[in-house]
């Protein structure tokens, strides 16, 4: 899943901002 990082879930998932 390469969209993973730009959906929502990346905030939970690595919060790297």
């Amino acid at each position: 899943m390469e969209m993973q990082e730009f959906v929502p879930n990346n905030l939970s998932a690595r919060p790297n901002h």
